[in-house]
């Protein structure tokens, strides 16, 4: 891929200067597109920009979920802020004062954070993403965090990393010993939202033909319609998304499915319609809810649920299917009852 098509400039933090991952960037760019900047906080906003920087907070983090929410105990690895994808509805364009991208050149330093927490889970492994404030291999061959990553995962014996993504850059990963500690998974669209909602994202069938290649070498799976818009003809579209699926992958390597209907802040909407003023995606009508944002009407987010977890069952009855950021009213009408009362969701859920 041409980096520097995508990025302005690399600035990398005079901290991090030394550090494996800021000599592998330096092969992609010249000299003349890289500047080392003492003080990040005086670098002008630019998302072009790509920024090598160290963490010096704590790395992992639970799941900020969402007030009023059922949450499914996922814990978060913040490696980097930022995305090179530009899709409409990401809920990362409410942070917009961001001097670029970032990627933390000391990741490796999350691993004893990683190890003490996961001590503490004494039921289920600790489940852990790296796919929340940014996309987990959408940067993958400048940076080659997730290579390093899957191996120190594959040694552990209570921690479960997912690696969520858009990208289809997994060919390197297909080599790497991985002992089933760590799950490739996708956020994937019908073709004909992702065609005009996920800008510079690789397209659907792109993303299915890797998640084919990481079942091929022995990885488990897990897939995410996030947002779900309920677009004309969305049954339709949807569950013929969960047919390719599973006409592509094994069942028994899908680890499990997300669903969530489209959502959005005030902010982000003013963000979405600034972009394009014709998006279509408001043409429904949306209620305020418990956490502040705005979701379609509680009947049809849950005839949308119920629609799609019965299509995946059909295909996948053993796979485990839960609704992201939803209430429990939702999940009673979707689910029948709460995810307590679904034996294959505890691993997810437990606390």
């Amino acid at each position: 891929m041409n980096w520097t098509s995508i990025f302005d400039e690399v600035l990398i933090e005079a901290a991090a200067e030394k550090t494996p991952l800021a000599r592998r960037v330096r092969r992609f760019f010249p000299e003349d597109r890289i500047t080392v900047v003492a003080d990040l906080r005086s670098v002008p906003r630019n998302p072009r920009n790509l920024i090598v920087a160290l963490e010096k907070g704590a790395f992992l983090r639970r799941c900020p979920g969402t007030p009023g929410m059922v949450c499914c105990n996922l814990f978060v690895l913040n490696l980097g802020v930022g995305c090179p994808y530009d899709c409409s509805f990401c809920f990362l364009h409410n942070y917009q004062n961001q001097p670029g991208i970032r990627v933390y050149a000391n990741f490796v330093d999350s691993m004893a954070e990683v190890e003490r927490a996961a001590a503490e889970c004494k039921s289920h492994p600790l489940r852990v993403t790296t796919g929340e404030f940014a996309d987990s291999l959408a940067l993958e061959e400048l940076t080659g965090v997730a290579a390093e990553l899957i191996p120190l995962f594959g040694r552990q014996q209570h921690a479960l990393l997912e690696l969520k993504t858009k990208s289809d850059m997994i060919d390197p990963l297909l080599g790497l010993e991985h002992r089933n500690r760590v799950v490739l998974s996708w956020s994937l669209s019908p073709a004909i939202v992702a065609r005009k909602e996920e800008r510079g994202a690789p397209p659907v069938e792109a993303r299915l033909e890797a998640a084919q290649k990481a079942a091929g070498a022995g990885y488990l799976l897990a897939f995410h319609f996030d947002p779900v818009f309920l677009i004309d003809g969305w049954e339709e579209h949807y569950v013929g998304l969960v047919e390719e699926i599973f006409d592509r992958v094994p069942a028994d390597r899908v680890r499990w499915f997300s669903l969530g209907g489209f959502r959005y802040s005030q902010s982000l909407k003013n963000v979405m319609e600034e972009r394009d003023r014709g998006t279509p995606v408001f043409v429904h009508e949306f209620v305020p809810c418990a956490d502040g944002k705005f979701r379609y009407f509680a009947p049809l987010r849950a005839e949308m649920y119920r629609t799609l977890r019965e299509a995946i069952e059909r295909r996948a009855p053993r796979t485990p299917v839960y609704a992201c950021m939803e209430s429990a009213h939702i999940w009673k009408k979707a689910f029948e009852t709460l995810p307590a009362g679904i034996e294959k969701l505890n691993p997810l859920f437990d606390r």
